[in-house]
């Protein structure tokens, strides 16, 4: 069982549990506030793309203070690149080890990111060489804070943000969050990972297979990857209807990977006789208790639907989506840009274009 220890570490997480939080202010959670990169469903560990899964009884342990104060996860489905993260783990301390070495969990304090330096001009820290000799490239190295080495890793197309510590001894990859909440790993991430020119994926926007939403007319316009069965999916849908109504245009953009009856859900969308509606439904109907849409499944597919949902999910890849919802838009300059999951909801008004908007809708209070 891989154990995450915390013990001496000042509570900046807070791990959710059954909806409450540990009272020691500690949670694991959902990659950048709230991306359905893991969600609790009986399946194991499923990679998007992959028929591997690990059923595992327990993904995560964390243990507080020494053991006194323990909670569990089920098991969790994950999206690829968080499959690629625990790659890096699994490469580094390989899988006997990866259940019974503790992980290191660090806290930083706020500042802007350093410059960054050339990974080759320095000796390599032990856990950095191990991941080379596994055929990973490194990207960039960059001073992060709390002393840690950062590190931007590649391996078959995908990048990921690790750290190494003072001594060099010890690898830590995940969220790492400074005292006023901000996730400086996504920071990081923005700004030493290599961009691809996303001008020809935006082209096939407007080939890909969506649900229209708002003003037909609309010059406000941007498009949402989404999961059916998304239970931040359904968070953005209801964050955008106050925009919608002032005059934005969502292109929604089905996926389906988190749960088998996601494709299925997706398909009943794309071939109703009225696809907004049918989103509707799906959303207005979710159940959240258990992370299912409203929308009834439909288990026979036209074979245009399922290719159009194939490449859908490739679109979402090519722009770098970490998971569901994932955001692409164009902001005032023109310039393409992207967000994997549920944002803060002041971030909306940027993303949109419009002044923002009031919210009403107490679920959304997390988001705040």
């Amino acid at each position: 069982m891989l154990t995450l220890f915390v013990r001496g570490i000042r509570p900046i997480f807070r791990f959710r549990s059954k909806g409450q939080c540990n009272p020691l202010g500690v949670e694991l959670i959902r990659e950048i506030r709230g991306s359905a990169l893991i969600s609790p469903v009986p399946h194991g560990i499923v990679c998007r793309r992959s028929v591997h899964r690990v059923k595992w009884r327990s993904f995560i342990s964390m243990i507080v203070n020494g053991g006194r104060n323990t909670l569990a996860f089920r098991p969790l489905p994950i999206t690829r690149s968080t499959c690629f993260a625990v790659k890096v783990l699994m490469l580094f301390l390989g899988y006997s080890a990866l259940l019974s070495v503790p992980v290191s969990v660090a806290a930083a304090t706020a500042s802007s990111p350093q410059t960054p330096e050339t990974a080759a001009t320095a000796e390599l820290p032990m856990p950095i060489r191990k991941l080379v000799a596994q055929h990973m490239t490194v990207v960039t190295s960059f001073k992060a804070e709390a002393g840690l080495a950062g590190w931007v890793l590649a391996s078959e197309g995908r990048q990921v943000v690790a750290y190494t510590t003072s001594d060099g001894q010890h690898l830590i990859v995940g969220s790492l969050i400074d005292e006023n909440g901000r996730n400086l790993t996504s920071v990081y991430a923005s700004t030493y990972e290599r961009r691809p020119d996303l001008t020809s994926s935006y082209r096939q926007l407007d080939s890909a297979r969506y649900v229209t939403d708002g003003p037909v007319t609309s010059t406000h316009v941007i498009y949402v990857f989404f999961d059916p069965n998304c239970i931040f999916c359904n968070f953005a849908w209801k964050a955008l209807r106050p925009y919608i109504q002032a005059g934005l245009q969502v292109r929604w953009i089905p996926v389906g990977f988190l749960k088998p009856t996601s494709s299925q859900r997706a398909v009943a969308i794309l071939e109703a006789k009225e696809p907004t509606r049918a989103l509707e439904i799906n959303e207005t109907g979710f159940v959240a208790s258990a992370e299912e849409g409203g929308i009834t499944s439909l288990s026979v597919a036209k074979p245009g639907t399922l290719s159009a949902l194939t490449a859908n999910r490739a679109l979402m890849d090519a722009f770098g989506g970490h998971g569901t919802p994932t955001f692409v838009w164009k902001d005032s300059r023109g310039a393409i840009r992207t967000k994997s999951g549920m944002p803060p909801l002041s971030e909306l008004a940027t993303i949109s274009g419009l002044p923002e908007q009031p919210q009403t809708d107490r679920s959304l209070d997390r988001f705040r």
